[in-house]
Parts: structure tokens; C-alpha cells; sequence
């Protein structure tokens, strides 16, 4: 039974939680931040350059990347936040009860546990980095792929002006 509910839940590679998964709960934290008038934070992260990665070293040396970087973001995070590889190189997550300045502050970290250290495969050692688009839910929608769309252009602003950066968009 649990065999089958990650298979359903969470993403085979990374271990995070899968798209669907993740919607459903951020739905959730989204209607209680909404209920109890509080802030919630929800951030895109991308990791750059990733195609040269798997071009050029393969995708196996990819997918352990991938899983380098699941862990780098997770080992961040709080117990209560929500992170989810939701395709590709990209990964979502959410920071209930997160004020705009603490999920500035938290995604900042992310950026640099990944920037200051090396990603070390079958004698490769590859440094990686990451894009962030941030946003910052004070009340209104009730929909959280609306929060992702507009933590998205964060996330492309971040990688147009030059990527390994955290962009926060007003919303």
C-alpha cells in the first residue's frame, strides 16, 4: 500500500512529491493561510545550464544531479514546508507562515548551499547553480498554480538577468 501511494505521490527519481501531489497539498496551506490571515511564500526553482549537464556528462551523472540538488533544497527547509520536483530540472516549493523578507532569506540559502559547494559523480566534480522567482501570498487567490505562474516570472527574470539568483516578484 504505501508502494503504491508514492508511486502515486512523489517523484520516482528525487523522492519529492510529484506535481499533483504538491498542488493538492499547496492548495490546503493556501486556504488556511488565506482562513488564519497569515503569509505563505511559494518559490520556482530551476537548475541552470542543466541540458549542458546531460549533454555533456550524460543522464545518468543528470539524474544524480537532480537528486543532489532535491537534497540540497530540502536540507534547508523547515519540517512544515513543501518541495516537490514538478518536471524536468524544476522544482516548486511552498513556505506557509514564510513573511516575504524570511522566504527572501530562505531561498537565498538554498541558492548558496548549491553555489558554494560541488556536485562529486564517478570523478566529476561539477559545480551547479540555481535560478529563483519568489512570491509572497498575503490574501486574494485561491488558486496556488496562480502563486507558481507568478513566482515563474521570477524565476524567468532571475535566469534573464544573468541566473544564480533569487528574484522576488510583488504580486
Amino acid at each position: 500500500e504505501q508502494v503504491l501511494n508514492d508511486l502515486a505521490n512523489r517523484d520516482p527519481l528525487t523522492g519529492l512529491l510529484n506535481r499533483r501531489s504538491f498542488i493538492t497539498i499547496s492548495n490546503s496551506y493556501l486556504e488556511q493561510a488565506n482562513h488564519n490571515l497569515t503569509e505563505l511564500c511559494a518559490l520556482m526553482i530551476d537548475i541552470d545550464f542543466f541540458k549542458k549537464v546531460n549533454d555533456q556528462y550524460g543522464h545518468e551523472t543528470g539524474d544524480e544531479a537532480l537528486k543532489w540538488v532535491a537534497k540540497k533544497i530540502k536540507s534547508q527547509l523547515r519540517e512544515h514546508d513543501l518541495v516537490a520536483r514538478i518536471g524536468g530540472e524544476e522544482f516548486a516549493v511552498i513556505l506557509p507562515s514564510t513573511t516575504q523578507t524570511q522566504g527572501e532569506s530562505l531561498s537565498e540559502r538554498i541558492r548558496l548551499a548549491i553555489h558554494n559547494d560541488r556536485f562529486f559523480y564517478q570523478n566529476q566534480a561539477l559545480k551547479l547553480t540555481i535560478s529563483v522567482g519568489i512570491i509572497t501570498h498575503k490574501s486574494g487567490t485561491n488558486d496556488v498554480n496562480e502563486l507558481l505562474a507568478e513566482a515563474d516570472k521570477g524565476l524567468y527574470k532571475a535566469k534573464s538577468n544573468g541566473r544564480n539568483q533569487v528574484v522576488t516578484m510583488a504580486f
